[in-house]
C-alpha cells in the first residue's frame, strides 16, 4: 500500500516546499493547514482544513497518515501537540524543530527531530568532513546569509533568544564550553560569502554534541548575517514585545529588498591523518532556508520509508547517514552548490 505523508502547515515557507518534493516520491500526500483560503491556494482540492488547537481534527488527521511531517509554527506556541497526536495514531512523525524528546514512545514508532537547516543539516554536514581524520583539532563554522523571516520563523527565532546569553560568544574547548572565548566578526570578508559580513559566535547545542562526540578539542560556530537591518532589530528588540515578530519581518524584507536570497553553511575541520596536518571544508550554498530546511525534512522521510530509522526518538543530524545525505542534497533542487575541498578558509579573529 502507497504511504500516505500528512504536511501540516502546507502554505508555510517550509511546508509548500516539503508539500512539492514529496509530489515527487511514490506516496500519497496529504496538505493540510488551519486556514480554509490558504490551505487551498497552496494545495488546490486535495488540501484538508486541520486547526492544531482543534484535538478532535488533529487526531482525525493524523489517524489517516503514515508518516506526520509537521511544519506548524511557531514552535514555542504549537509545542508538541502534533507530534503527540501522530504518534497516538500510530503515525510516524518528522519535525524541523527540536523539540523536547518524549519520554517514551510506543513500540514500533519512530520520531525524527530537527529535521531542517539547522538544526538537522549543521549536524550531518560536520559528520561527513570528519571521515577519514586521525585526529581533530578545530571545527569552524559559518552558517547564514540573507533570508526573508516569515512570521512563524521571526516567532522561533525570537524565542530561541531566550536562551543565547550563556551560549553567545561561547566556544567549545577541551571538552567543555568556555564562555566569553570569541569576539563578534564586524563588517568583515570570509571566504564564499559574497561581500562583506557580520559574524556572531554562539555555541548551539549541536555545535556542543558535535565537539563532544567527534572528539574535536575545539569548535568555533558563528551565525552570519548579510544585511544590517534585520540584524540591528535583533539587538535591540524585547522578544517578548507584541510586535517583535512583526519588526523583524520588516527588517529581514527591507536586507533582501532588490538582492537574492541565499544561505550558505561552511565548515572547517582542521586535524591529522597518518601523522600529517590535513584541512578539509565543505560549502553548501542553498536557495534559502525555507527550502533548504524542508529538503532536510524530506529526506528524513525518504529514510523511514526505506527502513533505516530505527524506533524511538532521535535527531536527524545524528540518526541519518551523512554520505546518503550528501548524495541527495547534491541533486536537491535548493541547493546550488555543494563542495569538499582540502584547503583553509577560515577567518581567523586575531588577522582582522
Amino acid at each position: 500500500m502507497t504511504a500516505r505523508v500528512g504536511v501540516l502547515g502546507c502554505y508555510g515557507g517550509v511546508g509548500a516546499e516539503v508539500t512539492g518534493l514529496l509530489d515527487d516520491l511514490p506516496v500519497t500526500v496529504r496538505p493540510a493547514g488551519r486556514r480554509g483560503d490558504a490551505v487551498r491556494a497552496a494545495a488546490g482540492e486535495r488540501g484538508l482544513v486541520v486547526d492544531v488547537d482543534d484535538p478532535d481534527a488533529l487526531a482525525g488527521f493524523c489517524a489517516d497518515c503514515d508518516i506526520v511531517v509537521d511544519c506548524t509554527g511557531p514552535a514555542d506556541r504549537i509545542g508538541d501537540r502534533v507530534l503527540h497526536a501522530a504518534l497516538a495514531a500510530g503515525a510516524d512523525y518528522v519535525g524541523p524543530a527540536d523539540l523536547v524528546a518524549p519520554e517514551t514512545v510506543p513500540a514500533g514508532r519512530r520520531v525524527v527531530l530537527g529535521a531542517g537547516m539547522t538544526p538537522g543539516l549543521s549536524t550531518l554536514l560536520p559528520r561527513a568532513l570528519a571521515v577519514d581524520f586521525d585526529r581533530l583539532h578545530r571545527l569552524t563554522a559559518h552558517l547564514g546569509g540573507r533570508d526573508r523571516f516569515t512570521p512563524a520563523a521571526a516567532g522561533d527565532y525570537l524565542a530561541g533568544m531566550r536562551d543565547r546569553t550563556s551560549r553567545s560568544a561561547a566556544a567549545w574547548i577541551d571538552g567543555r564550553s568556555v564562555p566569553g572565548r570569541l569576539e563578534p566578526l564586524r563588517d568583515v570578508e570570509i571566504p564564499y560569502f559574497p561581500g562583506r559580513v557580520t559574524a556572531h559566535p554562539f555555541l548551539s547545542a549541536e555545535a556542543q554534541w558535535l565537539g563532544e562526540t567527534l572528539g574535536v578539542d575545539e569548535v568555533h560556530w558563528y551565525h552570519v548575517f548579510d544585511g544590517d537591518r534585520a540584524l540591528s532589530v535583533l539587538g535591540r528588540v524585547d522578544a517578548d514585545a507584541p510586535d517583535a515578530a512583526e519588526q523583524v519581518v520588516r527588517a529581514a524584507g527591507l536586507d533582501l529588498f532588490g538582492r537574492p536570497a541565499y544561505q550558505l553553511m561552511v565548515f572547517q575541520l582542521d586535524g591529522e591523518s597518518a601523522g600529517r596536518p590535513r584541512t578539509r571544508v565543505l560549502v553548501l550554498r542553498g536557495a534559502d532556508s525555507y527550502r533548504l530546511t524542508a529538503s532536510a525534512a524530506v529526506l528524513a522521510v525518504e529514510e523511514l520509508l526505506a527502513g533505516r530509522i530505527p524506533e524511538g526518538v532521535g535527531h536527524a543530524g545524528r540518526v541519518l547517514d551523512p554520505q546518503r545525505a550528501l548524495d541527495r542534497l547534491a541533486a536537491a533542487p535548493a541547493v546550488h552548490r555543494l563542495d569538499v575541498v582540502e584547503e583553509a578558509a577560515v577567518v581567523e579573529e586575531g588577522a582582522l
